[in-house]
């Protein structure tokens, strides 16, 4: 015997395929459409790993004090990290932006855009109540493997997107310092690699 369609479902199946049809193809592994609930990363610098000549990778400088405390440097061997170069992916909007969050203090990274001079834009490790606009940032694939940070940062009825930059040219405790502060087409100073850590456990509570 035929067996015909109710108009429920056939209603349900018409919602399923346009339902498929308007969503974006996923590929495997992608970490923008992959909702991280601790997975763990170390972000190695391309600019800063040309300069040292071996790969160096982002650190957060959680023993500074003041508006320098968890700052992010590009500064350590890649293949010596400990918490500190380590970082949790993470997305409230469905992997639209990632969040990193520092194995180090818990604390989720922040651009720092009331800061000024050299500091304008500074990343830190620093926001423990939840994500914000301030810790929201885009990855964009730059090919090779490479991706740059781009950061939307609103204020007063202007929009700007700032790329996230590792000062090499800086000295001293500012040598490497990430920066949301490019505009335009990102060079090697703009260029990162997450490298994923398979260890087990999950980030600390933030505090």
């Amino acid at each position: 015997m035929r067996r015909t369609l109710g108009l429920g479902a056939l209603f349900n199946l018409l919602l399923t395929l346009i339902t498929l049809s308007g969503a974006p193809s996923a590929l495997a592994g992608d970490i923008l459409t992959e909702k991280s609930a601790g997975r763990k990363y170390k972000i190695e610098s391309k600019a800063a790993s040309a300069e040292a000549g071996k790969p160096i990778c982002v650190s957060a400088e959680i023993h500074d004090s003041g508006n320098q405390y968890g700052k992010l440097r590009a500064r350590t061997d890649c293949n010596d990290i400990g918490s500190w170069e380590t970082f949790a992916l993470h997305t409230n909007d469905k992997g639209e932006t990632a969040t990193l969050r520092s194995e180090a203090n818990g604390l989720y990274v922040s651009a720092e855009f009331h800061d000024s001079g050299s500091h304008f834009g500074m990343l830190r490790a620093r926001k423990g109540d939840g994500i914000g606009n301030w810790e929201k940032f885009e990855i964009v694939p730059q090919g090779g493997g490479w991706f740059a940070l781009r950061y939307t940062f609103s204020e007063g009825g202007t929009t700007t997107k700032y790329y996230v930059s590792a000062e090499i040219n800086s000295t001293g405790s500012d040598e490497g310092l990430l920066r949301a502060r490019k505009t335009g087409t990102p060079g090697s100073w703009e260029l990162f690699k997450l490298h994923r850590i398979d260890s087990e456990g999950v980030p600390p509570a933030a505090s």
